[in-house]
C-alpha cells in the first residue's frame, strides 16, 4: 500500500533499557522501515523510559494545537502486563476520542499470527487531530499489528482531517 498523501510520523518507543542504551531498538526501526516503504515521512524517533508522566507530556506536547508537526504517533511498547507497561493508561488520558476497532483487529487477527496478540492492551485514538496508536514492544508484534491495520491509516488521516479522499465511493466501484 503507498499513501497517496505523505503523512507524517513521530515514533515513540517505551524502553527502560532502550533508553539506558542497554537493548538495540529492533522494534522501532522495522515500524520505522515499514512505514518509510508505504510512503510515510518519519518526523522523528525517540526512545524513553516507561516512565507515565513522560509519556503524558510527550503526547500532550505532539498533539499541542499550536506545535502539531505530526499527523499520526505511534508508541512502541508497553502493552504488556508488567507493573511497568503503562502506555495504553497514558494514552487514554490524553485521549478526545477513542478508535477501539484498530486496536480490536490487531488483537483478534494478531492472534491468528502469534497468541500473544491477544493480551495486548493497545489503544488508539485522537487527539487534536492527531491519530495515535500504540503497537506492542516487540518487533514480530511491532511489525505484524502494523501490517494489520496500515492500509486504513491512510483513509482515517483524511477523514480525521477532514479531506475526501473517495475512499466509500471507489468501494462502491469496485463491487
Amino acid at each position: 500500500m503507498s499513501s497517496k498523501k505523505k503523512w507524517r510520523v513521530y515514533l515513540i518507543v517505551l524502553s527502560d533499557l532502550g533508553a539506558q542504551g542497554k537493548r538495540e531498538d529492533t522494534a522501532g526501526e522495522s515500524v520505522k522501515s515499514m512505514l518509510k516503504d508505504n510512503n510515510f515521512i518519519i518526523n522523528d524517533k525517540i526512545i524513553i523510559p516507561d516512565d507515565f508522566d513522560s509519556l503524558v507530556a510527550i503526547l500532550k506536547k505532539e498533539t499541542d494545537p499550536d506545535y502539531v508537526q505530526s499527523d499520526v504517533i505511534f508508541t512502541i511498547g508497553g502493552t504488556g502486563l508488567s507493573p511497568r507497561d503503562i502506555t495504553p493508561q497514558a494514552t487514554k488520558l490524553i485521549l478526545d476520542i477513542e478508535i477501539p476497532g484498530l486496536t480490536e483487529l490487531m488483537r483478534i487477527k494478531g492472534y491468528e499470527l502469534n497468541r500473544l496478540a491477544i493480551i495486548s492492551r493497545s489503544v488508539a485514538g485522537i487527539r487534536n487531530n492527531v491519530l495515535i496508536i500504540n503497537l506492542p514492544g516487540s518487533k514480530r508484534g511491532a511489525t505484524e499489528s502494523l501490517g494489520l491495520i496500515i492500509e486504513q491509516i491512510d483513509h482515517l488521516l483524511n477523514q480525521i482531517q477532514n479531506k475526501d479522499d473517495n475512499y466509500h465511493e471507489n468501494l462502491k466501484n469496485e463491487n
